[in-house]
Order: C-alpha cells, then sequence, then structure tokens
C-alpha cells in the first residue's frame, strides 16, 4: 500500500509540473496574441462605435425628441470609445499639459 500512494504522490507532483508549464506557455502565447490581436480589437471598436454613432445621429434627426436620441445613442458610444483609447494609449499630465502616451523613464 506504501508504494501505491507514492505512486499516486508522484504523479500529482509531475502533473502539478506539467500545469505549471502548460499555464507559463499559455500566458506568453497570450502575450504575444494579445498584440496582434488588441490593434485589430480598436479598429473593430472604431468601426462599430462609427456606426452606431453615425445611425444614433440620424435617428435624432428624423426624430421629435433629437435630445433624447443623442443622448441615447452617439454620445455615450463616443465617450466610452474616447476613454477605451486613451485608457489603451496611456495619458498621463506633465508639466500641467495632458500628453497622450506612455511615460518613458
Amino acid at each position: 500500500m506504501g508504494s501505491k500512494n507514492i505512486n499516486e504522490v508522484k504523479l500529482m507532483l509531475i502533473a502539478q509540473r506539467l500545469l505549471i508549464v502548460a499555464s507559463a506557455i499559455a500566458r506568453s502565447m497570450r502575450s504575444i496574441c494579445a498584440q496582434r490581436d488588441a490593434a485589430r480589437f480598436e479598429y473593430y471598436l472604431g468601426v462599430a462605435s462609427g456606426l452606431v454613432a453615425f445611425f444614433g445621429v440620424l435617428t435624432a434627426a428624423h426624430s421629435q425628441h433629437p435630445l433624447f436620441w443623442l443622448l441615447v445613442w452617439p454620445v455615450p458610444t463616443a465617450v466610452v470609445y474616447t476613454i477605451f483609447i486613451l485608457v489603451r494609449q496611456g495619458i498621463h499630465i506633465e508639466d500641467g499639459v495632458i500628453v497622450f502616451g506612455r511615460r518613458t523613464g
């Protein structure tokens, strides 16, 4: 019975090591794919936001309550998209001026 428990422990240790290696490989693959996919995602998000804003303006133009439709569609879409881009690209204040981009040094 003792050798059976030792074998089970060895198998568990091997399985744990394999999981650690697999998760490390998956992490590195995700970071490589994430860089390529992030630009594509940003592009599609921009196109979708533009279309939603365009149709929102059209809906507002043909509505009896244009301000309501402007507040429902294009304004929140533009604000969310702008916040997304600013967070993604990085924004900081340097010498009292808002600077677009990551800090260096």
